[in-house]
């Protein structure tokens, strides 16, 4: 029951984030579907804690709701970046295949950060690489505005390396560090937590990046949309602060 209330909370909330043309006459409703599934999913954790979705000793926990933010962030500056560049490359007369080789900068950023964030993690600790990880996204996201006023392809691949390489730093040092203090009978509902914000993330800032590009609909949308996401992550670094500076030694 709880899992079908949150499925249902997450689906009115982007269905609002989106608002699809037509649809203005239900969004009453989806208001109070929202509201009411918030409801009764309170009320259903509240008299059965077990069957929370998410765990309610990870919403407990002061460095935990750091975890929460960057991941959620993390997630909406890469996922909004690989949806929004392909559009705008497409409005600047770019073709479909540097779109897609350009992501692909992006996916090669994550995986190259991923590796060099687990190898140094242990002796650089875990707010040093999440700092670093979230600068990485600001950069990258802040360098798309005069990337995309200049039509800049190569700037543009940089700033998407960036951002992969920040989400690199990022996810993996906020699952790790999830999955070191998690009760040993939890470790794989911890780890999907981590995962179920991670897409959550991705689906709320493509969304909401989204509607706020169709809204503006100008020469200078898409680098409103980047600047958003830049402050965003300037905003995160603020919670890296929350996280332990030492890694454990075992």
């Amino acid at each position: 029951m709880a899992q079908l209330l949150l499925m249902i909370l997450a689906s009115s909330l982007l269905l609002l984030l989106s608002q699809p043309k037509g649809m203005n006459g239900i969004i009453p409703i989806l208001w109070g579907m929202m509201l009411v599934s918030l409801l009764l999913l309170g009320l259903r954790v509240r008299a059965c804690p077990e069957s929370s979705p998410i765990p309610l000793p990870f919403l407990q926990r002061r460095a935990l709701f750091s975890v929460i933010i960057l991941v959620l962030l993390s997630s909406a500056c890469l996922y909004g970046s690989v949806t929004l560049i392909p559009l705008a490359l497409s409005q600047q007369a770019g073709s479909a295949v540097v779109a897609g080789l350009l992501i692909m900068l992006a996916a090669m950023g994550w995986v190259i950060g991923a590796a060099f964030c687990g190898s140094k993690l242990s002796r650089t600790g875990y707010l040093y690489m999440a700092l670093f990880g979230m600068l990485l996204l600001a950069a990258g996201a802040l360098l798309m505005i005069p990337a995309l006023g200049h039509h800049m392809t190569a700037l543009v691949a940089f700033a998407l390396l960036l951002i992969g390489l920040g989400m690199g730093f990022t996810a993996t040092t906020t699952l790790v560090f999830t999955q070191n203090i998690a009760p040993t009978d939890r470790l794989g509902t911890w780890t999907a937590t981590v995962q179920f914000l991670r897409n959550l993330g991705a689906a709320l800032g493509v969304n909401a990046l989204a509607t706020i590009q169709l809204h503006l609909s100008g020469v200078h949308a898409f680098q409103v949309c980047f600047g958003i996401l830049g402050v965003s992550m300037l905003v995160g670094l603020c919670f890296t602060l929350l996280l332990p500076r030492t890694y454990p030694k075992k």
